[in-house]
């Protein structure tokens, strides 16, 4: 492991907002492989979104609520089903993770498949309704 100019290891952890939380409650975060705490939500694949109103010039009204729920997702703190439905009211809870989120006044949506333990979205699906009425939703 290389050492920061400092001296100290570049896996030095440093505290994080859910530090305290997590003494209190006992609750364990999901640790990097440096042992710090992982904070915050990723999202993998948001290539998926920008594709969407990339490829297809009419969808362009997508790319403002796509955006918007990315910025949103990244900043949840959801270990449950439970949490998300808290935040966006009117997404559909699947089976196995899946989640069918609205956005754009309810004219698009967003499949993802969360992993609550690593805190990862997985975006599946973005489209309209009447493409999503296409697919499966339960396994994209």
């Amino acid at each position: 492991m290389r050492k920061r100019d400092d001296g100290a290891s570049p896996c030095t952890p440093g505290p994080t907002k859910h530090d305290e939380a997590s003494r209190r409650s006992g609750s364990s975060l999901p640790k990097s492989q440096c042992g710090t705490t992982i904070d915050d939500m990723r999202v993998i694949a948001v290539s998926t979104s920008k594709t969407f109103w990339k490829a297809h010039p009419h969808y362009q009204d997508a790319e403002g609520p796509a955006l918007a729920w990315y910025r949103d997702v990244l900043k949840a703190d959801w270990s449950k089903p439970s949490d998300v439905k808290a935040q966006f009211g009117s997404a559909s809870i699947l089976q196995d993770g899946r989640v069918v989120f609205n956005i754009g006044g309810n004219k698009y949506r967003i499949v993802a498949w969360i992993n609550y333990p690593y805190r990862v979205v997985y975006i599946r699906f973005v489209g309209t309704h009447r493409q999503y009425d296409t697919i499966d939703a339960r396994t994209i």
